[in-house]
């Protein structure tokens, strides 16, 4: 700062920020944001003090800087040096929520086509962006409030886009949201293009909408289309394809093309040629090598398919298994030295050692604790493996996926397009699985023969009932690690992929599965789908040495109109059946919708209680205190698995049976007992925890957990 010589007196220094503001300044200015605003934003309020240019321009520049709430705004360019903003002295106060919010709903009226593309002209000829590669995506903008006016609906003569509830990515299905899609330039990340979508709108239904948009802005269809394995599909790739477009996509693994493929290189040799060849990413590093190999065959579809290998991602595959299975070895060995402890009733410890040395030094015992710690490894390792063919609407016996995951799905599938349900049981599954086919299943996935025998060793190993050993050729060891996979493999072939082919040749309507180890509930749109494919799945199993149980199976008019349906016919209230512990009733709500109740299994109360009963009078002479507890512990895990909406009247049965049963125990501890029904109560009170929901409902937790991938589809 200069300062004359002559200067007499004091002087003061004032500070004003800068930050990223000059440069940000530079940039909008030579796109000339400002003029632009002002020519296409209609005319607002004469009496407005501050133009709607002007806050829309600080409010892009906060976006860059700070990202102030609306609210903050002033405050934030109070700060700065208004010329900065592109204001003058004072105009900064005026920026208060209000009036920002007026100039966006100028921004709405005005023609936002013609002003984006005028911007992206100038920024594509200032700034000489490269538009020969575009990139595409979309996401989700989460909305906190109602939105009522957000309704898809007409509003200032503009369509308005739905903000619903959709699959939000932060787990908040209670949140409205919207879907933004984005195309932008490669260089620069200049966007060109950009359409709001419903806030429950998947990725998979947005190709073509987007394609048609890219010919547009290109003038041709001479471009490459590039996506992930939502364009797998035949609409889409079809549509793409008639208008003469090209386009790379990613075979999922749930395409029947994916299956042949991999059995075709398991008996086959593929010549792969090397596509791309690229340095390692760090000094020391492996070149990365990408190398290509046509199929001998198309996809149902005509298009050609070429597999693809990546010596970075076979190698990101043996890290994680080589890192999983001694994750694994050092969790058994764990469990291997609990199993090895000291016993209750073993008092000193020596003779615990002793004890424990003894049980490891038997051979039988030994032999049985290492097969037992192979078998777990081996398990987690085939889990890594089957994980990535499993398909969405299995569940049971996998990792990360439960019984309410299952239930989840089918109360929201049944929700759809769904009229007949028809529920499926499998006979004697777990003891008649055929090995012969067990074992051609395992290799179209395992190459090392170590590992087959040594499922083959385990398969046929047998029981030993009464001292004597009896061999199986069909079934799984009960009670062995390896049992649940196997079952859910040998399920995988025989059902699963079957029936979702069946699904997308020959149903007419929608249709949806959930399987959960040998039960399965498949929901129709029409009863001839369900007919036809009851008959066909029959024949099937018939094939591998499986059959439906008929007593347990059966077809029922089930879904959102089947007691309008029933009504019509002079028919009574729709059926009910049973899966998870759960009766599934069709029901309503107080508005008169459709809604699925689930109760408890009324088959299975009785057996509960009678073992919770026996229970209770085992512990009958433990202190009262200790009583509670247990109890206590006991209706908490009965609650945690049924504790579901629209089930709080069976819990609060199931604890009035249990506090009778504890009356009585407590009363039999003596003949002259003063345990009356008031000390009862005060008992129940203090120690038996009170029924309440414990699970959400289930499209909920359903929607927050798949995101937008259904597991029944």
């Amino acid at each position: 700062m200069n300062v004359p010589e002559d200067a007499a007196g004091p002087f003061e220094l004032e500070s004003t920020g800068l930050g990223a503001l000059p440069v940000i300044g530079q940039f909008l200015g030579r796109i000339d944001l400002a003029g632009t605003l002002a020519s296409h934003l209609p005319a607002g309020d004469p009496r407005t003090t501050l133009p709607a240019a002007t806050a829309i321009g600080v409010l892009v520049c906060n976006l860059c800087v700070a990202r102030e709430p609306l609210y903050g705004l002033a405050g934030w360019a109070a700060g700065f040096e208004p010329g900065l903003l592109g204001l003058v002295e004072g105009e900064a106060g005026l920026l208060n929520d209000d009036r920002v919010g007026r100039a966006l709903d100028q921004l709405f009226d005005a023609d936002r086509s013609s002003l984006l593309c005028k911007l992206v002209l100038r920024a594509v000829r200032e700034f000489g962006i490269d538009c020969s590669q575009l990139h595409n995506d979309s996401t989700s903008l989460v909305l906190h409030g109602d939105y009522d006016a957000a309704d898809g609906h007409q509003r200032g003569g503009k369509p308005t886009v739905l903000a619903a509830r959709g699959h939000s990515k932060d787990h908040r299905p209670d949140l409205k949201q919207l879907v933004l899609i984005l195309t932008v330039t490669a260089d620069g990340a200049v966007p060109l293009t950009h359409r709001l979508a419903a806030g429950n709108t998947n990725d998979d239904r947005t190709h073509i909408d987007t394609w048609d948009e890219l010919r547009a802005l290109t003038g041709g269809a001479g471009f490459l289309y590039v996506a992930d394995s939502k364009l797998c599909t035949r609409e889409q790739m079809s549509h793409i394809d008639c208008q003469g477009g090209r386009f790379v996509t990613v075979l999922p693994r749930t395409r029947r093309e994916d299956g042949q493929l991999r059995d075709w290189m398991s008996a086959s040799t593929p010549e792969f040629t090397e596509a791309v060849r690229r340095p390692g990413k760090r000094h020391g590093d492996p070149e990365q090598v990408w190398q290509v190999a046509p199929a001998p065959f198309p996809s149902s579809e005509g298009h050609r398919i070429v597999w693809v290998h990546s010596s970075v991602k076979a190698q990101r595959d043996e890290t994680a298994r080589h890192e999983r299975i001694q994750r694994t070895l050092a969790a058994l060995a764990e469990l291997n030295e609990r199993l090895a402890g000291p016993r209750a009733r073993i008092t000193t410890r020596v003779s615990a050692e002793d004890a424990a040395q003894e049980i490891l030094d038997t051979p039988r015992v030994a032999t049985a604790l290492e097969d037992k710690i192979l078998q777990r490894a081996v398990v987690e390792v085939l889990n890594a493996i089957y994980e990535a063919d499993f398909l969405g609407f299995s569940y049971g016996f996998r990792p990360g996926r439960g019984p309410h995951d299952a239930l989840d799905a089918l109360a929201v599938g049944i929700k759809k397009k769904v009229s007949w349900v028809l529920d499926l049981d499998f006979r004697d599954y777990f003891s008649r699985l055929d090995h012969q086919w067990l074992e051609r299943f395992l290799e179209h996935r395992i190459a090392d023969r170590r590992v087959l025998r040594l499922i083959q060793k385990w398969l046929a190993a047998g029981v030993v009932e009464d001292g004597s050993w009896t061999a199986f050729d069909q079934g799984v060891p009960q009670g062995a690690s390896a049992s649940p996979l196997l079952a859910n493999v040998y399920a995988h072939y025989v059902f699963d992929l079957w029936a979702h082919q069946w699904r997308r040749r020959h149903a007419r309507g929608q249709m949806v599965i959930v399987r959960f180890a040998d039960d399965a509930v498949v929901g129709f749109e029409y009863r001839e789908d369900a007919e036809r494919f009851h008959a066909e799945l029959r024949s099937r199993l018939a094939k591998f040495n499986l059959e439906l149980a008929a007593e347990k199976t059966r077809l029922i008019e089930f879904g959102r109109f089947a007691a309008r349906d029933r009504e019509r016919r002079g028919l009574g209230k729709p059926e009910t059946f049973r899966f998870l512990g759960f009766t599934h009733i069709c029901a309503k709500t107080r508005t008169g919708r459709f809604q699925l109740k689930r109760i408890t299994d009324s088959k299975r109360i009785p057996a509960k209680l009678a073992v919770l009963r026996g229970k209770i009078e085992r512990r009958q002479h433990l202190p009262v205190d200790e009583q509670g507890r247990w109890l206590a512990s006991a209706l908490r895990g009965h609650y945690q698995y049924y504790a579901v909406p629209d089930n709080i009247d069976a819990l609060h049965a199931f604890r009035e049976q249990a506090v009778r049963y504890w009356f009585v125990a407590l009363r039999r501890r003596s003949q002259r007992t003063t345990v009356t029904w008031e000390r009862m109560s005060r008992l129940a009170e203090r120690w038996l925890p009170q029924p309440r929901i414990m699970h959400p409902w289930p499209e909920e937790r359903f929607h927050a957990r798949t995101q937008g991938r259904s597991p029944v589809r």
